[in-house]
């Protein structure tokens, strides 16, 4: 009976909403497809963080003017690992947090990647600041081969919060903690059993099926079948030749 049921209709009429609903992340991604990413991020990880964000450069000084330019807001993911340090208020609100991200490649046609390296953006309730690393130099201008955090740009914002929101696949609910676990660390332990002993089968088969080692009896040597780890020696009379 549910197949031919229509999905909910979250989607307010008309508008910038129906763009963004359209292609949340300016990158053609839908709605429901982000969804569907989301939830697949949330059951690896135990929990996935949505940033929103207005694209770069000065805003719109109207809505006429935000219209013309089609500038309006995009949500992307963000996993456990690039979020790296954070502080929530007693409410489980973000106060602050660091995002790592990648840093931009800039090379120009025919330039060899020469590291990947990545920077770091600093939220809080009013603003954000980005900090990329640099080689740093001495008082000669020389290289040191160190390298120095420095802050290439920063912005305000007048959202009030933190734009980062948190999809929870489990919790333990604590509002000041965002300590969670995946429910699928439970099968962990079974497949990595599981892998463990079909290596170890294949390992077995392959000794098996295969051709086995052999070399000519010498005084004092080994005679007969000889172990070597999971496969097996023979050997044969020198004078023979052969086996």
């Amino acid at each position: 009976a549910g197949i031919l049921r229509a999905g909910p209709d979250d989607l307010p009429n008309g508008g910038w909403w129906r763009t963004y609903y359209d292609d949340i992340d300016l990158a053609g991604t839908s709605m429901d497809a982000f969804r569907r990413q989301r939830l697949a991020m949330a059951l690896v990880f135990g929990r996935v963080h949505v940033i929103t964000d207005r694209p770069e450069g000065q805003p719109a000084i109207n809505r006429a003017e935000q219209l013309d330019r089609g500038e309006r807001a995009y949500s992307y993911l963000v996993t456990p690992l690039d979020l790296v340090d954070w502080r929530l208020d007693a409410r489980g609100r973000f106060v602050w947090a660091i995002v790592r991200e990648s840093q931009p490649d800039e090379r120009l046609p025919g330039q060899e990647l020469t590291g990947q390296w990545s920077q770091y953006r600093v939220w809080t309730r009013d603003g954000w600041e980005l900090y990329q690393g640099k080689e740093a130099t001495d008082n000669n201008g020389n290289a040191t081969g160190q390298r120095e955090w420095v802050r290439v740009d920063g912005g305000e914002h007048d959202a009030g919060e933190v734009p980062i929101a948190t999809t929870y696949a489990t919790k333990d609910g604590r509002p000041g903690t965002m300590a969670c676990e995946s429910p699928l660390s439970d099968v962990l332990d079974f497949d990595r059993a599981f892998l463990n002993d079909l290596s170890e089968q294949n390992e077995i088969d392959r000794a098996q099926a295969f051709g086995t080692l052999c070399w000519p009896e010498r005084d004092g040597g080994p005679i007969g079948g000889i172990d070597i780890g999971p496969f097996r020696a023979a050997t044969f009379p020198a004078e023979a030749g052969a086996p």
